[in-house]
């Protein structure tokens, strides 16, 4: 019942994947009649504890970010083998002219990673 609910959250990244199998027994375990009360006079909110719940982890801002990130900037994939090489000599190309010395192997881990080169 709140497994697809919890499996939402997780894919959306509120939940920590770590965290998904214990939440999804606490709320099992909420009780069916439990309702959470806040306010007072005629701004008293009564919720049921299992629909306040979801909401809750429903307005949450994401914990973990499920996204591929390099380094700031955007690198297409290329499984062609042509491009990898251009590209390669390109970023070769533009560290020479920076004043560094960059090994083919490393241009071309760089380009197919999409990792910045840092020297050491």
């Amino acid at each position: 019942m709140y497994t697809a609910f919890v499996d939402e959250q997780v894919r959306e990244g509120r939940v920590l994947p770590a965290q998904a199998a214990g939440l999804v027994a606490f709320m099992a375990a909420l009780p069916a009649e439990g309702v959470v009360e806040f306010g007072e006079g005629d701004k008293a909110v009564k919720t049921p504890s299992a629909e306040w719940l979801r909401d809750y982890l429903k307005a949450q801002p994401k914990i973990i970010d499920f996204e591929e990130h390099s380094a700031g900037r955007t690198i297409e994939a290329s499984n062609d083998p042509n491009e990898t090489a251009k590209r390669a000599v390109e970023f070769q190309e533009a560290e020479r002219k920076a004043g560094r010395a960059v090994s083919t192997a490393d241009a071309v881990a760089h380009v197919t990673r999409g990792n910045r080169y840092y020297l050491p």
